[in-house]
């Protein structure tokens, strides 16, 4: 178990039984980092009571505890949210003992500039007990993060042990070598990245699709065209994942060429092919794919409506204001709430005011439609933020 280096100004507990408590906290593992160092922080959850505890246990409806990240320093401050969707197995922690898991903040944030960092981050954690059934522990710490100019020889250092850590026989070392490898040093790892991409380990090839998607070459963007083709995902959910994260890389690249390859993938709604497809050519193809984008918010499929949305607000176009006005009538209210709100996100305008009853769907639409029309020509379309934060 890693001592605690970072400075920890929260950790929130929760109530197991009277006289114990399973704890939780976030910590750096080291008080400086130099840029181009992997930032590696851990979760660490102790389990002091008498009773085996079952961490992330799969509640029905509901298979992930998202985080959320917000990171201040030389720059402006940056906040984004992870949802892991339903990656987390379930861990049964003995009495008296301590479950630990390494990430870099390489996943969220791009650091290019020295300086002092305050790094807030939180995460409900759902356990469960014989007794208590399914619970939720809500894990809190504001992290002070010391940057410092590249040291050549430390970051080569740092690189070569997690570089040797891709062969341990320990599944979580090499997890977190692997995570080095798809986030902070992709170029330093290119070449086993080629390879795993082509690894018969579909957990292998996820991670080299994140390193590719961020190497951005040529021969890697091949590489992700040829993981989407060849991958078989039929009862494989990390070969799913695998494929859907190199359609969701090619969709960073920048390389519009490659929206014809991805358009016959965004109808597949029953798999996070379709999903990530809508994204990935909305960010490439911009105004361009707004009439295909369009086309899914008739979807029976509630999951491939609501992306749709967010594609379109991806493609920063004008023309996607008129689409999702459309979707304000949809049957679904989580759908028109994410409509109304992706309308405001880009164009930075509420046709509502606080104080005013709630407008009906159809009310809600008229309203829009009448203040497009009086604005389309005179507003600024609102850039979409993306995922990654760069504090630069």
């Amino acid at each position: 178990m890693r001592g605690l280096r970072g400075v920890v100004l929260l950790t929130i507990c929760l109530s197991i039984g009277a006289s114990a408590q399973l704890a939780a906290r976030f910590h750096l593992n080291k008080d400086t980092y130099s840029i181009g160092e992997p930032l590696m922080f851990t979760l660490e959850i102790k389990n002091p009571t008498p009773d085996t505890v079952s961490l992330f246990p799969k509640a029905v409806g509901k298979c992930s505890d998202a985080f959320n990240f917000t990171m201040s320093g030389p720059g402006p401050a940056c906040s984004v949210p992870w949802d892991p969707g339903c990656t987390d197995d379930t861990v049964e922690l003995p009495a008296g003992e301590t479950y630990t898991a390494e990430w870099p903040l390489d996943f969220w944030y791009h650091v290019t500039r020295a300086g002092s960092y305050s790094v807030d981050i939180s995460r409900p954690i759902r356990y469960s007990t014989l007794k208590g059934g399914i619970q939720s522990l809500a894990v809190s710490s504001r992290l002070t993060l010391q940057v410092v100019p590249a040291d050549p020889a430390q970051i080569e250092q740092s690189l070569q042990k997690f570089h040797a850590d891709l062969q341990s026989p320990d599944n979580l070392v090499r997890h977190t070598a692997l995570d080095v490898l798809a986030t902070t040093a992709p170029d330093y790892f290119y070449d086993e990245a080629l390879r795993l991409a082509r690894d018969p380990d579909p957990f292998n090839v996820e991670h080299a699709v994140g390193g590719l998607g961020r190497m951005n070459t040529p021969e890697a963007r091949q590489v992700l065209a040829e993981v989407i083709t060849t991958r078989k995902i039929e009862g494989n959910d990390d070969e799913q994942s695998a494929r859907c994260h190199a359609i969701e890389s090619l969709g960073n690249s920048g390389d519009a060429t490659y929206v014809p390859f991805l358009e016959p993938y965004v109808p597949r709604a029953d798999t996070c092919e379709g999903l990530y497809a809508m994204a990935a050519i909305a960010k490439l193809g911009k105004g361009s794919v707004v009439p295909l984008l369009q086309t899914q918010l008739q979807s029976p499929v509630q999951k491939q409506r609501w992306w749709a949305i967010r594609a379109l607000r991806i493609t920063n176009s004008p023309d996607a204001v008129d689409a999702i006005i459309t979707a304000l009538r949809d049957k679904d209210p989580e759908i028109r709430a994410h409509a109304a709100t992706s309308l405001t996100e880009l164009t930075g305008h509420s046709v509502t005011k606080r104080g005013v009853p709630t407008p009906t769907p159809l009310q809600l639409e008229n309203l829009w439609l009448a203040w497009w029309h009086n604005h389309k020509n005179s507003t600024t379309i609102i850039d979409y933020p993306g995922e990654l934060c760069h504090m630069s």
